[in-house]
């Protein structure tokens, strides 16, 4: 299989691939790979009518939507940097980081546009709106007219600049916030994210049968990694959640992946208790299947030279059929992983994980670009993160982890948190360093919200 060298060239591949395959679901609606490369074209093209060009940054300010993702690869097939923002945040931070981030063009969700950008900086050239719900923005581009800008270029495929898009190209501006609580900007490369998916898809294989829900904010890294770039470069389906709590939904579509966060996972843990405790029968039925399961799982932590004796895997496997199965249902019956940006509390590994749902939990710094490790419920220590591949590091004298792989420029990189190795190569992770100034925050799904 051809190796991509740039992120839209990933999707190309995937549309020839899997063209009739659906991509996106929201709300009912689905779209089709080759639905979505056509409109990224229209959409480009647009953008290119309106001055986008090599460089040019554009703003994303909205919530989840199949259009925030069709424009990410638009903004990017024409050399552009997408700049994700908070949507929850208010005018003056907006502002703030436009103007930090030099964006000329700004699309933004119709739900936001009525409390914000009335003044935005002069550096702004355009504003977009993503969605026509009413109230609209006045002087903002209806996205309807930014498709019908593109449709009236009638040029062939080989005049479309995203083949030419290097993989030392800046992809997107993600904003964190150093030590000190100042917002910075990290300009991150098409080749710096590419090496980030071959590593995630190295941990976590995808495959076309996979149906992903993604419960995460766009404005953070780990779900744009993990929630819709990692899947579309492997003709998965994502389906993008709405407004409705976290279990119905999962009833409702039958995901095998969920990409959410730490308080949505503690909320499915909370949900799926209260019907364990609905009933006596389940109470005691799950009660005994756990006591099964933990004895099961000891075994396996303690590797492959200890094999596993008879009893306790037709133990689990009773487990299973007494107790787990039923919470299957309760979370639709096909999840295979859940995938968090933050660190996850050693109790929800251990519930998720004895129910046969592992829990990933991926560490990495703003710099990188990426997860550099993982932290897997199945792992022989749960305590302990994994290192994605190629990735090296090293302890200071003073006990701060320093990283380095291909995907970063030549150096170590400082992260500022303390960290320990173990004998296998494991990592684990003790804290922030004190007296660290220089480093931004581990956490992928830390969005920049002062």
């Amino acid at each position: 299989m051809l190796k991509p060298h740039n992120l839209v060239e990933m999707l190309a591949l995937a549309v020839k691939q899997h063209p009739d395959q659906t991509a996106l679901r929201h709300h009912g609606q689905a779209l089709t790979y080759q639905k979505c490369w056509n409109t990224v074209r229209d959409i480009a093209f647009g953008l290119e009518r309106l001055g986008v060009r090599q460089g040019t940054k554009v703003a994303l300010i909205a919530e989840n939507h199949p259009r925030w993702i069709l424009c990410d690869f638009a903004i990017m097939s024409l050399g552009g940097i997408t700049v994700p923002l908070p949507p929850d945040a208010n005018e003056q931070e907006w502002n703030e980081w436009l103007e930090q981030t030099e964006a000329e063009v700004v699309i933004i969700g119709s739900t936001h546009a009525p409390k914000g950008l009335t003044h935005p900086p002069q550096n702004v050239r355009h504003i977009i709106q993503l969605t026509e719900n009413p109230p609209t923005l006045q002087k903002a581009l209806r996205f309807d007219t930014l498709i019908q800008l593109g449709q009236t270029i009638a040029l062939e495929e080989l005049d479309w600049a995203y083949p030419a898009v290097q993989p030392s190209d800046p992809a997107t501006i993600q904003l964190v916030d150093d030590a000190n609580g100042e917002t910075q900007t990290i300009i991150l490369t098409h080749a710096q994210l590419l090496y980030s998916l071959d590593g995630m898809a190295y941990l976590h294989p995808q495959q076309q049968q996979d149906e992903l829900l993604v419960h995460s904010s766009f404005a953070v890294l780990h779900a744009r990694l993990t929630g819709y770039l990692l899947a579309l470069g492997h003709g998965a389906t994502v389906t993008i959640a709405d407004g409705k709590p976290i279990i119905e939904q999962l009833q409702q579509h039958k995901p095998t992946l969920l990409v959410t966060d730490s308080r949505t996972i503690t909320q499915m843990k909370q949900q799926l208790w209260e019907h364990i405790q609905g009933a006596l029968w389940r109470k005691l039925a799950f009660n005994h299947a756990m006591r099964l399961a933990t004895k099961y799982h000891q075994y396996r932590r303690a590797g492959r030279d200890t094999p596993i004796p008879s009893r306790w895997r037709f133990g689990y496997a009773w487990a299973h059929l007494l107790s787990f199965s039923s919470l299957h249902k309760q979370l639709g019956s096909r999840l295979r992983l859940v995938i968090s940006g933050d660190q996850l509390a050693p109790a929800l590994h251990e519930f998720f994980g004895h129910l046969g749902v592992p829990l990933a939990s991926l560490y990495g710094i703003a710099e990188t670009g990426c997860p550099i490790a993982c932290q897997y419920s199945y792992q022989s220590d749960p305590d302990s993160y994994q290192l994605l591949p190629q990735v090296e590091t090293r302890i200071s004298p003073d006990g701060e982890l320093l990283v380095k792989h291909p995907g970063m420029s030549a150096g170590w990189l400082h992260t500022g948190d303390l960290a320990v190795k173990g004998s296998g190569g494991q990592l684990y992770l003790k804290g922030r360093k004190p007296t660290s100034q220089e480093t931004k925050p581990l956490a992928l799904s830390q969005s920049a919200n002062k």
